[in-house]
């Protein structure tokens, strides 16, 4: 039986990759999973780059010259584009760990319904004239991210179960807690059941909360011990 360790991060968040990689370096795990469907990681590696492609070729447009490209792409618009089209860093950083080590990466979420849902959506962002409005509107304020981990900790920490409840109550469903969850959880004991040494799981730190109705994962896996450690890249964590 493998050693677990659970790995709680927030989606989207860039300045979380280093502070990722650190962290591997200093668990060393034997094999690696992440919260990501197969299908989205090949979508992400062959549609995905198409689509990269086609923003960069607006955007050089929309600057008037290929010198002045770089700097119209670092708008917070742009970048946050760039973000959804591309690899979940999560990933990115686990896999760039596993190719040094000369270990495996398993992408072991379910398959996302909600892929055929994104093709469109994304595609609609990758046009002339959204990209012209994105530049011309005021910047977006950036994501609270420090926030968001900040509730994190306060929801790791609370001793009244309720709380957890409460909060937990809005991300069940058929996308969030609860059957993916499930499938997350079986998957993990399968793997950690045929091999010992230390998998280490990488993925949304809610799924980490410890639930009163045992439907994260958890909650899931509570019997198999594993430890939990919360990403925060402003308050380094102590192994």
């Amino acid at each position: 039986m493998s050693k677990i360790t659970l790995i709680g991060t927030v989606h989207h968040d860039p300045r979380s990759a280093a502070p990722l990689a650190a962290l591997l370096t200093q668990l060393q795990p034997d094999r690696l999973t992440v919260e990501i469907a197969p299908e989205v990681v090949l979508y992400r590696q062959t549609h995905g780059i198409l689509l990269l492609r086609k923003l960069g070729m607006i955007v050089e447009r929309l600057a008037g010259s290929a010198a002045l490209a770089p700097l119209l792409a670092e708008h917070p618009g742009i970048k946050t584009i760039r973000t959804l089209l591309g690899l979940p860093y999560e990933f990115s950083v686990a896999c760039s760990y596993a190719r040094q080590r000369g270990i495996r990466v398993e992408a072991i979420d379910q398959a996302d319904s909600s892929l055929d849902k994104l093709r469109p959506v994304e595609e609609h962002l990758i046009s002339l004239r959204y990209l012209k409005k994105i530049i011309s509107s005021p910047k977006a304020a950036p994501a609270d991210n420090a926030r968001r981990y900040e509730l994190a900790r306060q929801l790791f920490a609370a001793p009244d179960p309720r709380l957890r409840s409460a909060f937990l109550q809005g991300c069940r469903g058929e996308e969030g807690i609860g059957l993916r969850d499930r499938h997350l959880a079986e998957k993990i004991r399968s793997l950690a059941q045929s091999q010992p040494g230390h998998l280490v799981h990488i993925g949304g730190w809610v799924h980490l909360l410890d639930d009163p109705a045992g439907e994260t994962l958890y909650s899931l896996l509570a019997d198999l011990q594993p430890r939990r450690l919360l990403l925060d890249p402003d308050q380094p964590l102590t192994l």
